[in-house]
């Protein structure tokens, strides 16, 4: 077939001998070597389907008939010319968990080019979006799940990398990808734990009107030292909650001057200053006040 007889040409405007522009969404697609290019873009963008062999004459009364109503080209009330244009049986609506006839969507008097049209321009853009942004919600919910495999169950960050992990999770949903441990490790967990850090700290800011804190030092196998410090209020709904604010490595003596700066400072950080009514510290031989 002759590629300027090409039915495609209904629907494009040649710019030059390389690119060509869609009349729908005016976008620019090259043909220099072949028409493919042309027709992918009106089958996923806009679901016009040519078939194969067919000639832009046979698009012709149906082109006339979109620019001029009152054209004798009109089609038969009820008919859609399927030689220019091949739908699927139903479609789904986004926002509804119903599917739907495109048949039943369509005006009674539409043809085939009219009624490609009603699947374009903002309608076709906001389904689109729609879309993607289920699909965007939809990961994030997958992965908060992921990730309470390691901040609750405690699973090591290779499970995402067993054969038998990989080849669950594809038979739960194929269209989901697995993250590797390494962007577990370095991405969604720092990540999750500033967001987690913001959400405390913002209840501890709303609702810590008075508050007991308790600290606690020890040494590990190691010998490596470490304080800890918890607080301790009763919420707006009168339920007590008990939140472990910081826990760091303490390598200074612990006498009472080095003990009260480091609880200082993270009484600072979390914005306590005048509201500790009580504090509770362990009675260590080592607690010096020199």
């Amino acid at each position: 077939m002759d590629r300027r007889s090409s039915s495609v040409w209904a629907y494009f405007t040649i710019k030059d001998h390389v690119n060509a522009k869609c009349d729908i969404c005016h976008k620019s697609y090259s043909y220099k070597s072949t028409l493919t290019n042309l027709k992918k873009h009106l089958s996923s963008r806009h679901f016009i389907f040519l078939k194969k062999g067919q000639n832009i004459n046979e698009n012709q009364s149906t082109k006339s008939s979109i620019d001029d109503p009152s054209s004798k080209h009109h089609t038969n009330d009820n008919s859609i010319n399927s030689s220019s244009i091949s739908l699927p049986s139903t479609t789904y609506i986004p926002g509804t968990s119903q599917q739907t006839s495109l048949i039943d969507l369509a005006p009674s008097n539409a043809n085939a080019n009219a009624f490609s049209h009603i699947l374009t321009g903002q309608s076709q853009m906001q389904a689109e979006n729609n879309v993607k942004s289920h699909k965007l919600d939809m990961k994030k919910d997958i992965d908060q799940s992921l990730l309470n495999l390691f901040t609750k169950d405690y699973q090591p960050f290779k499970l995402v990398e067993d054969k038998g992990f990989k080849q669950f999770v594809k038979m739960l949903n194929p269209n989901y990808t697995l993250p590797n441990r390494h962007s577990i490790s370095k991405q969604y967990i720092p990540a999750l734990y500033e967001k987690r850090l913001r959400e405390v700290k913002e209840l501890v800011v709303q609702e810590a009107k008075h508050v007991c804190l308790t600290t606690d030092c020890w040494t590990s196998r190691n010998n490596e030292s470490f304080m800890a410090i918890t607080i301790h209020f009763v919420d707006s709904n009168f339920s007590l909650q008990s939140i472990h604010i910081s826990c760091s490595s303490f390598n200074e003596n612990h006498t009472a001057i080095n003990l009260s700066e480091q609880i200082q400072k993270t009484i600072d950080e979390w914005h306590l200053e005048g509201k500790i009514e009580l504090a509770v510290s362990e009675n260590a031989i080592k607690s010096k006040t020199h």
